[in-house]
């Protein structure tokens, strides 16, 4: 609202009858701060009032400012919400599928390489669970593929000498 429009609103509301909207507290203000000069009185409360309902038209924009701030923040928390509730979705739905490729693949393993390689699957499994949270899936399940790699290759190398240690005794 323009400082006319506050000017014409004091006008009117003490051109009314009775005077019904006139700030009594204000009023008095006035008659105090022009020494009761019942002509200044009419021109300092016109001016304290329009000071008054200044304040009142900023407090009142500054408080839909905030809540449209408040709004706005509202809604980019729910959007990265959102977001992040799929990336777990993504996330749990593709360890699920590892989970049942390693179950299938187990099978085949056991059959070819003996408990030793499922074992050695199953430490790889762990390692891709615990570096999954910290790393990228790609670079999880490689890892996992090279401690399974490992850990069955040294299985082979104690068993070997377990059975190198047992024939020669």
């Amino acid at each position: 609202m323009s400082d006319e429009k506050y000017y014409q609103r004091v006008a009117d509301e003490l051109d009314g009858n009775p005077r019904k909207y006139t700030d009594k507290a204000l009023w008095t203000k006035a008659e105090v701060l022009s020494q009761g000069d019942s002509e200044k009185t009419r021109y300092k409360y016109i001016e304290l009032r329009v000071k008054k309902l200044n304040a009142k038209d900023i407090e009142r924009a500054t408080k839909e400012n905030e809540q449209a701030n408040l709004k706005h923040n509202l809604q980019e928390k729910r959007k990265e919400a959102l977001k992040l509730e799929e990336r777990i979705k993504k996330r749990e739905l593709i360890e699920e599928w590892v989970l049942w490729s390693l179950l299938i693949g187990s099978f085949f393993i056991a059959r070819l390489f003996g408990l030793l390689g499922v074992a050695s699957i199953w430490l790889g499994y762990a390692a891709y669970l615990k570096l999954n949270k910290e790393k990228n899936l790609t670079m999880s399940l490689l890892i996992a593929i090279t401690v399974a790699c490992i850990s069955y290759v040294c299985g082979l190398i104690l068993i070997s000498f377990g059975l190198l240690s047992f024939l020669s005794s």
